[in-house]
């Protein structure tokens, strides 16, 4: 009667199925955290934008109380600076275009109707807000500011690629600890039936080897209507 083998391999369909769970499990998280920082850049973009508008509105009010288009033009000039911001208008209370400023000529600028005072648009191009300015409490003009999503898709596309990277590696490490898991058991589990068979001293057959080797000996026996005999 010779001994069973102390490690026999998991299955290998079954290490396949446990890997493409753990890579479905992680893909599902992967791109939720891509959502959610999709969202949060664009509404980082949102917010940065406004506080950028509410300074160049205050700065404009002058401008707009006394008719000097020059300088509103130079203070939406200064926009040049954020790289995001395609085109800029200032629209006097009339809802006319005072002045404007644009990284990309021709540009269209959106005819102001009455009563969009304030409001956002987005798509997968570009934001556009719109920003009343007030003084003392009357309106004098209206801010119009749209800005290209490009530096934003840039940084989503570098979360992308980190969080792949580190999606990639997560799944190889449950690959590895998932076979060595697995081994483990196996190897814990001819173990245990080794020592309920076997003699940890004389490496013999032990009583319950015997009854059980006996057992299978006396059920193909008996399938085959022969007798069997034990020997002293």
């Amino acid at each position: 009667m010779n001994a069973p083998n102390v490690y026999t391999p998991a299955p290998v369909t079954l290490r396949k199925v446990h890997i493409i769970a753990v890579g479905l499990a992680l893909l599902v998280g992967s791109i939720l955290l891509v959502v959610l920082e999709y969202a949060s850049l664009r509404n980082d973009l949102a917010a940065r934008l406004e506080v950028q508008m509410r300074i160049v509105a205050s700065n404009t009010v002058n401008a707009l109380l006394y008719h000097d288009k020059t300088t509103a033009q130079e203070i939406l000039s200064t926009l040049a600076a954020s790289h995001d911001v395609d085109a800029v208008a200032l629209y006097n209370a009339k809802r006319q275009r005072f002045a404007d400023y644009s990284r990309l000529a021709p540009t269209p600028f959106p005819q102001l109707q009455h009563g969009n005072l304030q409001w956002m648009s987005s798509n997968l191009r570009y934001t556009e807000i719109l920003q009343p300015v007030f003084y003392g409490g009357t309106l004098v003009g209206t801010l119009y500011v749209r800005a290209n999503l490009f530096k934003l898709y840039r940084q989503l596309l570098w979360y992308i690629t980190t969080t792949t990277l580190v999606m990639l590696t997560t799944l190889v490490s449950a690959a590895v600890l998932l076979n060595r898991l697995q081994r483990a058991v196996v190897q814990a589990e001819a173990r245990v039936g080794y020592l309920a068979n076997y003699d940890t001293v004389t490496q013999l057959p032990n009583r319950h080897a015997f009854n059980q080797h006996f057992q299978e000996l006396l059920a193909g026996a008996q399938a085959r209507n022969e007798a069997l005999a034990l020997g002293a």
